[in-house]
């Protein structure tokens, strides 16, 4: 008699395996991440940190031709260097501000005063974003805005708020 038995199955096995993909695809997703943010550091990913709306440069670009891009392209490398020194001084006040709050001699004038500083570095920040836009806004034809118009994102209801809609 030559019956051969297999072996009983292992769950354990099963549960080692899923853990092992699972552990796999975080550490795929942490790698991406990390290339990424090395990626913005350098400069080299243009898709960080950009604005969103409708008259964004990304958003503006999409309604474009590739070959009318390249003038708000022009108009982003141009503000690019002021924009990420008015970023970092936006930064570094509210930075600033933390170590005043954190002061173990807590003073509230210095608070009030740092306060105001990172209302005037966003103030300054928020007047170069609002430039870059109207140079973008300037270097389009009258039909290049309007199809930036026609090809602004609208804005996505939940499918609960579909579901549950009175009308």
């Amino acid at each position: 008699m030559s019956v051969t038995e297999t072996d009983p199955p292992r769950p354990w096995r099963n549960v080692l395996l899923v853990l092992s993909l699972c552990l796999n695809v975080a550490l795929l997703a942490i790698l991406g991440v990390g290339a990424v943010r090395l990626a913005a550091a350098a400069g080299r990913a243009p898709f960080i940190g950009q604005p969103a709306g409708p008259l964004a440069p990304g958003q503006v670009m999409r309604s474009l031709s590739p070959e009318r891009r390249g003038a708000v392209q022009a108009v982003v490398r141009r503000h690019r260097p002021e924009l990420l020194r008015l970023r970092r001084a936006a930064r570094d006040a509210r930075q600033e501000t933390f170590g005043v709050f954190a002061a173990p001699g807590f003073d509230n004038a210095a608070f009030a005063a740092a306060l105001d500083r990172v209302r005037d570095a966003d103030g300054a920040l928020e007047d170069e974003a609002i430039a870059q836009a109207r140079d973008i806004v300037a270097a389009l034809t009258p039909a290049e805005r309007q199809k930036v118009i026609a090809d602004r994102p609208r804005p996505r209801r939940s499918f609960w708020q579909r579901m549950l809609r009175q009308n």
